[in-house]
């Protein structure tokens, strides 16, 4: 590892020069997260409402990861959202359950690059780190098919911002908290003329030794053994200008986890496995502006490169599971002459392959996957409000044609700040190779799972002098067929289509800024009510009608932030709701409430940025657990120094 870590940090490349640049161009360049404007010299994050604005996102700003110091991103999703993250205790996996469904619902995407594993199917959100220069998007179930299909749920999407020509942003963050965490990062965004760079680099750990006590005990006599985790991330990012209408970027990210996994928490907890995750993803695009229209050619090239080695009861040798995935897609976009007045259209075709093998100790050979889809998009926006868009997506895997998917919209924008809008989809997804090809249990004849949904939405934005004030809320309805599950099957577990399932809730949130002089408040709140029900189940018909398990009905979180002068004090509530631990419905775990408090003071100087951050988590030390077994920690500090040096 230390001569993989040596070669890549010859790679990091911070530039910490800045240069003026006479242009005067009328061409813009539009990436899938930035816009680079030639006229002038301003590069600024864009974030698309998936493929029109018909369909629910939300973004993750920088200051929403950087609130509490989270360790990863799961983390984060877990403290400031309400959606339900299961992990596997505090140094586990971790994975999104989105409105329902399952974990391989929803897929990763780091720049346009699919990274979410084709052979297990579900993407760890542990292995993501927090990084200062990055934003990620949630985007809803349709919304996330311009990339792939089988973002049932949706598709977590992560972008890399360049810095604006002629700026220069530098950030250290040293941390170290409860149980032995540590965290140091190391970033920066600079530009030299036509060329940007973004480039970072970063290491935490945590041993993880808390105390915890069992259902039933007063106090806390157990300690939490063998449960170290440490990761280190380091990534470069390059875009340069080639002239006036062209652009490419090239971006690579490397990062390497290892972790002990302890037994639960009834067993021996000096007996543990090792895990070891090492990914290097690498990506390139070229663009091409066509007309000041923002007509353009997009073409992007991907590389992921990944090994999950697991090692059984401390043996030296790991049982490995290790792929590749070529990724390629070739966009055109299309803004024909608009009619002043009336309307403005606009039209996307993207052609994309792929192709993805995975070589894994329980195949009998390496097994691979080729994938070609054609992608359109059309939406009309009346200069009146309205807006209506269509999205189709024909895929052929491995010579066999996929079901058709895609989604109609229609939305209306009105003139004082509200907007209303609904989509019909229809998805699929594909087996994981696991899933056809794991021995025993994989099961070449799966069928893949076909999904239809409806969203009803509503947004509204006020703003006044001193305050502002947004809410949001959201109907959603879905049904998947041949729900792909692993079941027993004469005594050993096999991959079935074996059940429907019908998903259905509602989403809400609400954020309000007032601002009194030098006092200024800040409150947000997010909910979500769910129901996934078991349609029908044709391995066990009596699990008809029950709720699917991990699964709670009813997640909450709210946030209240004060600034005033230098000093910043925010506090948070999260509240989920019991959920069932299996699909018969006996067993559930307890609903529980976890509280965080943060405190920090910011100072400044010329260009110089200076805070201190102490964060306490689980204010009230509450016990709880969200896989059963597996203890969460009580209450616990972390306490961060972050310099950041600004220069325009």
């Amino acid at each position: 590892m230390r001569n993989s870590l040596l070669g890549l940090g010859l790679f990091l490349v911070p530039l910490i020069s800045c240069g003026q640049e006479k242009d005067s161009a009328n061409y813009s360049i539009i990436l899938e997260d930035t816009i680079f404007q030639f006229r002038s010299i301003d590069v600024f994050a864009h974030y698309s409402q998936g493929p029109n604005k018909a369909h629910k996102t939300s973004v993750i700003s920088e200051d929403s990861l950087n609130r509490f110091q989270s360790f990863n991103l799961a983390e984060a999703l877990k403290q400031g959202t309400a959606l339900f993250v299961k992990s596997y205790g505090a140094n586990g996996v971790a994975s999104l359950n989105l409105r329902g469904t399952g974990a391989s619902h929803t897929k990763v995407y780091w720049n346009g690059l699919d990274i979410s594993p084709p052979g297990l199917g579900l993407m760890d959100l542990s292995l993501l780190p927090r990084d200062p220069f990055e934003y990620s998007e949630l985007s809803y179930g349709a919304g996330a098919l311009p990339l792939s299909s089988g973002n049932i749920g949706g598709g977590l999407f992560m972008h890399t911002v360049p810095y604006a020509r002629g700026n220069q942003r530098s950030q250290l963050q040293l941390g170290s908290g409860s149980f032995g965490r540590q965290s140091y990062l190391l970033s920066n965004r600079s530009s030299i003329q036509n060329l940007r760079s973004v480039s970072s680099i970063s290491y935490q750990s945590s041993a993880n030794d808390f105390k915890y006590r069992l259902p039933g005990e007063t106090e806390r006599k157990h300690q939490q053994q063998n449960a170290q985790i440490e990761q280190f991330h380091i990534k470069q990012g390059l875009h340069y200008r080639l002239n006036s209408k062209q652009h490419i970027g090239l971006n690579a990210w490397y990062n390497f986890t290892n972790r002990e996994i302890p037994r639960i928490a009834i067993a021996n907890a000096s007996v543990h496995d090792r895990m070891e995750d090492e990914n290097f993803y690498l990506n390139a695009d070229w663009q091409y502006a066509i007309n000041a229209r923002q007509s353009r050619i997009h073409w992007t090239m991907g590389l992921v490169n990944s090994s999950n080695r697991f090692y059984l009861l401390n043996e030296a040798v790991p049982s490995r599971n290790d792929y590749r995935s070529y990724q390629s897609i070739f966009k055109y976009v299309l803004s024909p002459k608009d009619k002043p007045g009336v309307y403005t259209r606009k039209l996307e075709f993207s052609l994309q392959n792929r192709y993805d093998i995975v070589r894994n100790d329980a195949y009998t050979q390496a097994q691979g996957r080729y994938t070609n889809a054609l992608y359109g998009n059309y939406t009309l926006l009346l200069h009146s409000g309205w807006e209506l868009g269509a999205q189709g997506r024909f895929e052929v895997f491995d010579r066999k044609l996929a079901p058709l998917t895609g989604s109609i919209s229609l939305a209306y924008q009105a003139k004082n700040n509200w907007k209303l809008y609904t989509n019909l989809s229809r998805n699929y997804r594909l087996p994981g190779l696991n899933d056809l090809y794991w021995q025993p249990g994989g099961n070449p004849s799966l069928e893949p799972e076909l999904s239809h949904g409806i969203d009803l939405g509503y947004q509204q934005e006020l703003r006044k002098e001193h305050q502002s004030l947004s809410w949001e809320l959201n109907l959603f309805w879905m049904q998947v067929q041949n729900w792909i599950q692993w079941t027993p099957n004469n005594g050993v577990w096999s991959a079935q289509n074996y059940k429907e399932v019908a998903n259905s809730g509602l989403e809400a949130s609400l954020n309000q800024q007032y601002k009194f002089g030098a006092l200024a408040i800040g409150l947000g709140i997010q909910y979500q009510y769910l129901r996934s029900l078991n349609l029908g189940s044709t391995a066990n018909p009596s699990l008809e009608g029950k709720t699917l398990p991990f699964n709670p009905s009813h997640n909450f979180n709210s946030q209240i932030s004060l600034h005033y002068h230098k000093v910043q004090l925010a506090y948070q509530f999260n509240f989920t709701d019991r959920y069932f631990l299996d699909e018969a419905n006996y067993y559930y775990l307890p609903s529980y409430a976890v509280q965080d408090l943060r405190f920090g003071y910011k100072f400044d100087w010329h260009d110089q940025h200076l805070q201190i951050q102490l964060g306490i988590n689980n204010l009230g030390n509450r016990d709880y657990q969200i896989i059963a077994w597996r203890p969460e920690p009580g209450i616990h500090y972390y306490l961060s120094l972050v310099w950041d040096w600004r220069k325009n």
